[in-house]
């Protein structure tokens, strides 16, 4: 017996499987068993040997691959979480909770519907659920998420005009700070750099590192600096190309390479006497 990670769900939790004499590779569509039921998941690695001392939490179980009818039934459940979603809306409504509803899931045997929503704080919702499971007849199971979630699982198109990267290929949503924005010489208008979901936009840490690396060959911005055209003061860097815009005493502002200017009389005491 070995275990494979998989994702499940619509937030792309990971969790270890059990799998058993199932062939399975990174980016397989697979059935699994928990306590919670029957659902879908793909596969993210390799199979590795099982840890003995590790006892498994959750107790997924990979049951096989997706096969037509399954794709078939997982469409049906799809269709039915849309069709619910008119209804839920109306009775959130009537119980004037203040959530945003975002989506409706159907585990894959249809025993339980997962409700995903969005809210600023705590809401009570236990009537609503009792509500909800009298009419539909199933467990359900409330899943508060935070607003770069929600634009994961909807979807859109960002800012480069293509679709955005936590709903197509990101599996962490990592946090994203201004910090970023300042050392790549972004606009300061938050608006500028924001994505669907208002918050900055995750291609910011993408980039991060290479700036940082940069930023110790590179001198800041304001600073005085000596280049073969006379003293100036470095209104911008290019980190890619390794240049830096300087703007001379002289008024003029060029481009030199990063190599061909050395730091200011002052700028050079200071690192000297340290």
């Amino acid at each position: 017996m070995s275990r494979v990670v998989i994702e499940i769900g619509l937030l792309r939790n990971r969790f270890d499987a059990l799998i058993t004499r199932v062939e399975t590779n990174p980016g397989d569509r697979v059935l699994v068993a928990s306590s919670e039921g029957l659902n879908t998941a793909t596969v993210i690695s390799s199979p590795h040997p099982e840890k003995p001392d590790k006892k498994d939490k959750y107790e997924w179980k990979v049951i096989r691959t997706l096969t037509k009818e399954d794709y078939r039934i997982l469409q049906e459940n799809r269709n039915a979480a849309d069709e619910k979603t008119v209804e839920v809306k109306e009775e959130i409504r009537k119980e004037n909770l203040t959530m945003n509803l975002t989506r409706l899931n159907y585990t894959y045997d249809r025993s339980k519907l997962y409700v995903y929503y969005t809210a600023e704080g705590r809401v009570d919702f236990r009537n609503l659920i009792r509500k909800l499971g009298s009419r539909f007849k199933i467990r359900i199971q409330m899943v508060q998420i935070g607003v770069r979630d929600e634009a994961a699982i909807l979807g859109g198109i960002g800012l480069c005009g293509r679709e955005i990267c936590c709903s197509r290929f990101l599996r962490d949503i990592e946090t994203v700070n201004i910090d970023m924005a300042r050392h790549q010489n972004l606009v300061q208008n938050t608006e500028n750099i924001s994505g669907c979901c208002g918050r900055l936009l995750c291609c910011l840490r993408f980039e991060e590192k290479l700036y940082c690396k940069a930023g110790h060959k590179l001198p800041c911005l304001g600073k005085k600096v000596l280049t073969p055209s006379g003293k100036g003061t470095v209104s911008g860097v290019d980190p890619f190309k390794e240049t830096i815009k300087v703007n001379l005493k002289s008024g003029e502002e060029k481009e030199f390479k990063a190599d061909s200017v050395s730091p200011g009389i002052k700028e050079r005491l200071k690192k000297w006497i340290k």
